[in-house]
C-alpha cells in the first residue's frame, strides 16, 4: 500500500504517498487498512516525549473510568504539534473522499468536505472550537488481548486466503 518513498519528508512516507486505492479497498472489505509506518523513530520519539507535559494537552481522559479500556488518552490543545497538524491535514482530503463514498453507500445525506480548512470551519460554526486530535497510551497486555479478539473475528473474511 505504499508508493515510492519522498526522500524530503524528514517524518517519513507521506500521506501522499499511500495508496489511497488500496487502503479504500482493503476498508471495504475488511473494515481497517494497515497502513505502512509514517514517521520516523525520531518523530515518534518526540511526540512520545510530549505525553508526560500538559501544556501541549487540553484535557486527559482515564479510559478504564469509562469503561474503554486500559490507559489514556490525551486531546492536544492548539497549536498542534507540527508534524500532527501536517499529518492531519494530508490525510483528511484523501479520507474525507472515502468516507463520503461509504456514505453513498449507506444512503447518508452528510457529505464532508473535501478539505481541512473547510470542514474545521464546519465544526467550529457548530460549536465545536477545542482541537480533536489525541494521543493514547495503554497497558500493552490489555491492548495485545483486544488486538488478538479483534484479529480473531476478522481474520476468516479478510486473510488473502479468504478471497
Amino acid at each position: 500500500m505504499l508508493a515510492p518513498r519522498n526522500p524530503r519528508y524528514a517524518g517519513g512516507v507521506k500521506p501522499a504517498d499511500l495508496r489511497w486505492g488500496e487502503i479504500e479497498a482493503s476498508l471495504w472489505q475488511c473494515g481497517y487498512a494497515k497502513l505502512p509506518p509514517l514517521l520516523t523513530a525520531a518523530a515518534c520519539a518526540a511526540l512520545i516525549a510530549l505525553y508526560p507535559r500538559r501544556e501541549p494537552f487540553r484535557s486527559r481522559i482515564e479510559m478504564a473510568r469509562y469503561h474503554f479500556g486500559v490507559g489514556e488518552h490525551q486531546y492536544f490543545d492548539y497549536p498542534l504539534p507540527e508534524i500532527v497538524r501536517e499529518l492531519r491535514e494530508r490525510s483528511y482530503p484523501p479520507l474525507a473522499a472515502i468516507v463520503n463514498r461509504w456514505g453513498d453507500a449507506l444512503g447518508d445525506e452528510i457529505r464532508f468536505p473535501a478539505g481541512l480548512a473547510q470542514f474545521t470551519a464546519q465544526c467550529q460554526a457548530a460549536g465545536q472550537r477545542k482541537a480533536t486530535p489525541s494521543c493514547c497510551t495503554t497497558k500493552r497486555a490489555a491492548t495485545t488481548a483486544c488486538i488478538r479478539t479483534f484479529m480473531a473475528t476478522w481474520r476468516s473474511r479478510c486473510s488473502p486466503s479468504a478471497s
